[in-house]
């Protein structure tokens, strides 16, 4: 057992051995706040034809569906690795011929590309682990990674900041959908694919809030303690008076006064 300094060595809570534990560890990362202006907004033919029937269109929503990563070395600069980022936006809009008339909701792609460098350390390993799944090979292992690092961005909810509705050039807009039509991709929009509308595009600007880090799996000890059961579940209350469950319940204080504005 190897030692470590300054633990406790009696009592519930002692130290009991050190532990080799494989995690991810964070080599590098970044923060970033992007106002991705005027994206268009690619549709399937039927909310592509909603679209050109349209006179004006509103915005309602923005989510980041999935973000597609690409990692390579850069050249004459060991350690470092330069990111190329996909963003994949869903955008949930409302559609309306005229003033009086109902909105029409309407679901379309927008997608951004952006590209970050990192330092992720140097690794010359290839890692295989054990799955269930046979390979092809007939063995019960797999490569999970190389001597690149990996990747992972986590994205806020975008923030809507605007939207057009414009005229396309004719005879149809010349720019194709820039989108990976991955099978759960394309279930996502009823099986349809992304075409250009030949009327008219919607162009979208969005703020994006993200966190970019480079990881590696790397091996650490750390001290154990004893074994910790976690408490036992409560009943459901089935046979409890409901104003005895009631009375349990925190006054939500934050629904009926705003917090205020933080002053520096």
């Amino acid at each position: 057992m190897a030692e470590i300094r300054g633990l406790a060595t009696g009592g519930e809570r002692c130290f009991k051995e050190a532990v080799l534990l494989n995690a991810n560890r964070v080599y590098d990362s970044c923060s970033d706040k992007d106002c991705l202006s005027e994206l268009q907004v690619y549709f399937t033919e039927t909310a592509g034809n909603v679209i050109d029937n349209s006179s004006f269109v509103r915005f309602k929503d923005a989510e980041c569906i999935n973000v597609c990563m690409n990692v390579e070395a850069v050249p004459f600069n060991k350690g470092f690795y330069s990111v190329e980022l996909t963003y994949y936006f869903e955008i949930t809009l409302e559609a309306c011929t005229s003033p009086s008339s109902p909105a029409t909701t309407v679901k379309g792609l927008a997608v951004a590309s952006k590209r970050v460098i990192l330092y992720g350390g140097e690794g010359g390993v290839r890692v295989f682990t054990s799955l269930e799944n046979p390979t092809s090979c007939g063995c019960n292992s797999t490569e999970v990674g190389g001597s690149l690092p990996r990747v992972t961005v986590q994205v806020a909810k975008p923030l809507g900041l605007g939207v057009k509705l414009v005229e396309c050039c004719k005879p149809c807009c010349p720019c194709p959908c820039p989108c990976n039509m991955t099978p759960e991709l394309t279930a996502r929009y009823g099986g349809e694919g992304f075409v250009n509308n030949c009327q008219k595009m919607v162009l979208v600007t969005l703020g994006v809030f993200s966190i970019v880090q480079m990881e590696r799996d790397v091996q650490v000890l750390v001290p154990a303690y004893d074994y910790e059961l976690p408490e036992q579940c409560s009943e459901d209350g089935g046979g409890e008076d409901p104003c005895d469950i009631f009375d349990k319940v925190k006054f939500p204080v934050n629904e009926f006064i705003p917090p205020r504005l933080k002053e520096d």
